[in-house]
Parts: C-alpha cells; structure tokens; sequence
C-alpha cells in the first residue's frame, strides 16, 4: 500500500483497532488530516502515520504505551478539546482527564503521562482493570454485572502492571513472557510492581507466533526466518506482549534488530499489523493464532505457548473484588467466555500463580 493510497473511515478504524465514529470525530476535531470526495471522507496511510508520530510527540495520547483508549491533556480538557488516541472524543466527561468512547461506558480512558492517578476520584468509586487484552473486557462486564462497578483502561500489558505500581488500577490482564525463567507474567509483576501485595491468577493458554500472507514467497517456521533477506516485519508496539516476546527471542539469536527491515516502526494494535500483511505491505508479524481467521489470505505458524494472567493489588478496597474473581473462577459461564475469546484452553483457569 502506498502512502497516498486512498483509504476510508473503516479503513482507518480497522488500522488502528478503533471505532469508526472516533475516526470521523478525530477528524472534525483535526486531530487527523481528511478529505473528501463528493460526500465521502477519505484518508491516506501517510495521514494515518503522521497522526501516530503526533502521539509519540506527545500531541496525543502514546497509543499503546499508554493507553488505546484516549485522554485529554489538562490544558486541553480546560479548553473543551479532547485529545484521544483511539476513542470517539467526549465533551463535558464527569472527571477532568477522564473520557469515555461512545457505547462503552465500561472504557476508561487515562492518562498514561500521569505518573499516578491514585487520587483520581474513578480509583475509590470503581475498580480499574488495565490491559490491551479482550479477556479484560470479558472480567469488567463480569464485574459489573454482579455489581461490583469495573471500568477499562486500555493500555499494554507492561503499561498495566507499572499501572498497578502507580496505584492507577486494581488489577491488570498480561501476557508477558520472561526469557530468564521461561515463563510468563509472574516475574514481570515482581519486577514492576514491588512492595505491593498481591494475587496473580491464571486465566488461559493460547497460540502464538508467525502470522504472514498465503502468498508468501518466504517459510516461516522458526524465529530464526525473521533473519532472511528482504523479509519485512510488521512489528507492534513496545510495551505489549507480542513486542516483548519478539525482543527475547531475538536476543537469544544474538540477532541485531537493525537489520530486520520494519524493526523500527511500530504499528498500533493487532489489526493495524494485520491489516499491513493482508494489503502486502508487509510480510510477517508475531501474533496470536486466532488473527489469523479474520482474514482468508492469512496464514499462522504457532511458535509456542502464550499464557494471559490476571494480576490483583492485595488491599482492603479489593477485597470483595478479589471474593467476586475466586467466584469466578469456578462460574461455568466465565470459563466458556475465557475459552471463547481465543479457543484457549482454560483448563489451568483459577490457578493462583502467586500471593503475597
């Protein structure tokens, strides 16, 4: 795909894992650059990258980093504006630096630039899962529905346990693999959030590694191909899970990242790497197995097996949250939503991987 290549709001809402009216509001708020031919709007990628790198300048929310949903700045939220990088803008919100995507009361949108929102009056009158991970949407609306009141905030799985740490969230859905033990999530949440007490369960196991193009010239069977000539990566955001696990990986090769063409640009959410690979854009990323099916030209080579967990701070606020998720555990229900959102298997569902 080329950079002015003509692309529509669906489009647009698809590369970037959002909803299509925040797309037609980030751009009659300007957020995003537009055009129009007769009475449909259109985009460019080139318009789509430049609103990307206004977000790591910190013109917007860092997406991914921070949070996928959106945030307005102070100065912003004085001014009436919003400033979000993936939610439909909300004027006059109940809390300053706080917005909510339309439809989905349930998607928190913070600040990631704030080092701590433990103030925050959503922190004391709700509790907070932060994750970039469906299972999360699946426990909030759990939560909420046996009335313990549960918002999202949307960000990378290294973003929610520093999160847990800032005393931003309650609890934090992660999938973070950890080369030194072998294992994932545990580690992560003993390094970035210490002196905290907490309970880590284990939620369900799935697929991961090479998502790439039917009509790939190249195989890719090992971590090891990302290391042939002319294979371009289309590579995910620092922070989350898949981005982690590639960094490990490589490292165990002693392979330098600066030779992979499309190593240094990050793209977004899962659908915008997607995306790049079905328009040939791009020939590979690291993703789950269950991405693959959301197109027919797509194909998956499983690399290994990827953990999601759930990270709870131990305190007296959580305590009837961490009652209701011992409940759970055990719900017939919720173990078929878990298994549902990845054909995962749930079979270790409720394990307690870690107490404090």
């Amino acid at each position: 795909m080329r950079a002015d290549d003509s692309l529509s709001a669906e489009e647009v809402a698809q590369y970037l894992q959002i909803a299509k009216n925040s797309v037609y509001q980030m751009a009659k708020e300007g957020v995003i650059s537009s055009y129009r031919i007769g009475r449909k709007l259109r985009f460019t990628l080139s318009d789509v990258h430049d609103y990307l790198n206004s977000t790591r300048r910190g013109d917007a929310v860092r997406a991914g980093r921070g949070a996928i949903a959106g945030v307005d700045d102070a100065a912003a939220a004085q001014q009436g504006h919003a400033a979000c990088a993936s939610s439909a803008f909300v004027q006059n919100t109940p809390w300053p630096g706080v917005s909510f995507s339309h439809g989905d009361t349930n998607s928190l949108c913070l600040n990631p630039e704030i080092a701590s929102i433990s103030n925050h009056p959503l922190v004391h009158s709700s509790y907070i899962v932060a994750s970039d991970l469906r299972a999360a949407d699946v426990i909030a609306a759990r939560c909420s529905g046996e009335g313990l009141l549960t918002q999202r905030y949307r960000c990378s799985s290294y973003a929610a346990l520093s999160a847990l740490y800032a005393g931003s969230a309650h609890m934090a859905v992660t999938n973070l693999f950890d080369l030194k033990t072998n294992s994932y999530n545990v580690a992560y949440a003993l390094r970035l959030v210490p002196g905290i007490s907490l309970i880590i369960f284990r939620l369900y196991k799935r697929k991961v590694g090479f998502l790439y193009h039917q009509r790939s010239s190249g195989a890719f069977l090992s971590w090891g191909s990302l290391l042939k000539e002319n294979v371009r990566l289309a590579n995910r955001e620092r922070g989350c899970g898949e981005r982690i696990l590639l960094d490990q990986r490589l490292r165990l090769l002693d392979a330098r990242s600066s030779t992979i063409e499309g190593y240094a640009q990050e793209h977004f959410g899962e659908q915008s790497v997607s995306h790049l690979i079905e328009v040939g854009a791009s020939d590979v990323a690291v993703a789950r197995e269950a991405l693959h099916t959301s197109a027919s030209c797509l194909r998956f080579t499983p690399l290994q097996d990827e953990w999601i967990d759930m990270v709870v701070v131990k305190t007296e606020y959580t305590r009837p949250l961490i009652r209701l998720l011992r409940s759970l555990m055990s719900d017939a229900a919720f173990k078929n939503d878990m298994r549902a959102l990845d054909e995962g298997n749930v079979d270790a569902l409720g394990v307690i991987l870690y107490e404090s």
